[in-house]
């Protein structure tokens, strides 16, 4: 029996060892969808007056919430150099390719659709200018395409991962840099709705491309640095290098303040909002940082010399990353609702915190169970096309009835 449980204890350590996935990278990008979806379905439920208040825990709060797509962008840049395999003549598979783009297309019709301003798609002839920002403000979602097809445009016109790390990390600083000069533009005078909102947080975007996308392209740069170093140090590298990358960013952010915001009030240097240099450069540091902490973590869950059951949560922790835009996407319709139930925001709108923090667990928790049915189920065929027709009726339903 022992012997058995050693010979399947080995086999999973080969698999491991030939896998390019990289755990401590899931257990980043898993952490920060999960800060995501917590601080979400907080915000949603809580009365806003109570996060506004001014309070340094609050204020902690809403600072440590920003930080958490940065990191989960840094991580998905990182993987894609895992995922983008080259070819002998340096080009990416066009089947890889057009996977980049359809994805990239279903992540914005997705988005789109979660903010349709109408009952249905006959109401959109009549609706108002400030209905049309509303639906093209950028979240998340649109931003993630935009960002993904911006990479993978670079994917294709290099052919080295070399060369594609340093274009990303000089493009990735570039737009840094520049974004809070990009933000102060009237966009909106200049382009159509739907392409301004990419670069503007005039009318409601939450996630311009300027600065997150640059986010992104520096996790690209980290990929290809973690790629060429061997299997086995790959998480002691990101462990390390990323906690001095981290602190690099941070010192830089503390030195900008000190060289170009001399003069400026503090609060608009130090603000929580994507337009202050500082937080910007500062917001590199702190995903470097936090990507630093997952691998430590890794590193001394695997110094524990329990194999097996390690190699189990890697695979579910693992199962979940993968599944983080569909958790994102799934937590929505849990706050929110969908055309056939109400969200919790229905019945627990402006909570108090204990209520709020409950419904942030319970959103989770069914958030993470229904992730997990539909990962369990989903390579099978018949629920495949169960899956398919269920999202083609209630397209329907939601657009046409």
């Amino acid at each position: 029996m022992d012997i058995t449980a050693d010979k399947q204890c080995s086999t999973e350590l080969n698999k491991k060892k030939q896998s390019s996935r990289i755990p401590s990278l899931d257990i980043a990008r898993l952490l920060a969808m999960l800060m995501m979806v917590q601080g979400h379905t907080i915000y949603c439920l809580l009365d806003t007056n109570i996060i506004n208040s001014g309070l340094w825990y609050w204020n902690t709060w809403t600072f440590i919430r920003g930080i958490t797509a940065p990191v989960f962008l840094m991580v998905s840049g990182a993987v894609h150099i895992f995922a983008n395999k080259r070819n002998e003549y340096g080009k990416i598979k066009k089947e890889t390719i057009k996977k980049r783009f359809k994805t990239c297309g279903r992540l914005l019709i997705i988005g789109y659709l979660m903010q349709f301003p109408v009952s249905n798609l006959f109401d959109l002839p009549f609706i108002d200018i400030n209905s049309w920002y509303a639906f093209f403000k950028v979240n998340v979602l649109q931003m993630f395409a935009a960002s993904i097809s911006i990479l993978t445009i670079l994917y294709i016109v290099t052919r080295k991962n070399s060369t594609l790390a340093i274009i990303s990390f000089i493009l990735g600083n570039i737009i840094i840099f520049s974004s809070p000069f990009v933000l102060t533009i009237k966009w909106f005078d200049i382009l159509p709705i739907p392409f301004a909102s990419f670069l503007s947080m005039e009318h409601r975007t939450i996630f311009p491309i300027f600065p997150f996308t640059a986010y992104l392209l520096i996790g690209t740069t980290v990929g290809y640095l973690v790629q060429k170093q061997p299997q086995e140090r790959r998480t002691f590298y990101i462990a390390t290098r990323l906690l001095i990358g981290g602190i690099f960013y941070i010192l830089l952010s503390y030195l900008f303040k000190y060289t170009f915001c001399i003069n400026l009030n503090a609060d608009s240097c130090l603000s929580q909002s994507p337009i202050s240099p500082v937080l910007i450069i500062m917001r590199v540091g702190l995903a470097m940082l936090a990507i630093s902490v997952a691998a430590w973590i890794c590193l001394f869950f695997e110094k524990l010399k329990n194999p097996k059951w390690w190699i189990s949560l890697e695979n579910i922790i693992g199962m979940f990353s993968k599944r983080a835009l569909f958790i994102y996407v799934i937590h929505l319709i849990v706050i929110y609702g969908s055309p056939i139930s109400p969200g919790i925001r229905h019945f627990f709108y402006q909570a108090d915190v204990f209520t709020a923090l409950y419904c942030a667990f319970f959103v989770i928790f069914i958030t993470m169970l229904i992730v997990y049915i539909y990962d369990k189920t989903f390579s099978k065929i018949h629920f495949m096309q169960f899956y398919k027709y269920l999202i083609v009726a209630l397209l329907i339903y939601m657009l046409f009835i």
